[in-house]
C-alpha cells in the first residue's frame, strides 16, 4: 500500500493552512478573490466570516475574539476543520524549487565533455557579452577597482 505524504499543520497557523489546502484543491497559486476575510465588529470583540471564492462561495464564520487577527484566524480554522477530511486525499504540493529536483550523476567522462563544449562555446554564445562589457572588465583589473559613471567614454 503506498503511503501518500501530507503537510504537518501541527505548527502551521490556519490562515496559512487554509491557503495551503486551497491552493493544492485548485492546483494554481491563489489570489486575493480566492479567500476573502470580513471582520464585523460587536461590542469590543471582533468576527471574522472568511468567503473561499474558489470553493464555489463558501463562507465559515469564526467565533468572536478579542482582536482582529485573531478573529480572521478562527474563521480560518473553522474552514480547516471542514476541509479536514478532504485534505488527505489531495494529491502533494508539488515543489518547484530547483534544489530539490533530483540531479543526475554524471561520469567524470560526461563532466569532461560538458566541460570542453561550454570552453568551445566560451563567450560568444552570451548575448550579454558585448564589446563594451569586455573593455569594462579589463579597465576594471588594470585598475584594480570598479569604475565610476562616466570615467568611461566610448
Amino acid at each position: 500500500m503506498a503511503v501518500v505524504p501530507t503537510i504537518d499543520s501541527g505548527d502551521m497557523d490556519p490562515k496559512t493552512e487554509l491557503n495551503h489546502y486551497c491552493q493544492r484543491f485548485c492546483q494554481r497559486p491563489v489570489t486575493k478573490s480566492d479567500i476573502i476575510y470580513t471582520t464585523n465588529k460587536f461590542g469590543n470583540q471582533f468576527q471574522a466570516i472568511v468567503k473561499l471564492g474558489c470553493l464555489q462561495g463558501q463562507e465559515y464564520a469564526g467565533h468572536l475574539c478579542i482582536n482582529q487577527k485573531d478573529a480572521e484566524k478562527s474563521a480560518a480554522d473553522q474552514a480547516v476543520q471542514a476541509f479536514r477530511p478532504q485534505m488527505s486525499n489531495l494529491p502533494p504540493p508539488l515543489s518547484k524549487d530547483p534544489a530539490r529536483k533530483k540531479k543526475v550523476q554524471l561520469t567524470p567522462q560526461q563532466i569532461a565533455e560538458k566541460k570542453a563544449r561550454q570552453a568551445e562555446e566560451g563567450e560568444d554564445n552570451n548575448p550579454a557579452i558585448t564589446a563594451k562589457t569586455k573593455l569594462n572588465s579589463l579597465v576594471m583589473r588594470i585598475a584594480k577597482r570598479y569604475l565610476k559613471k562616466g570615467e568611461t567614454v566610448y
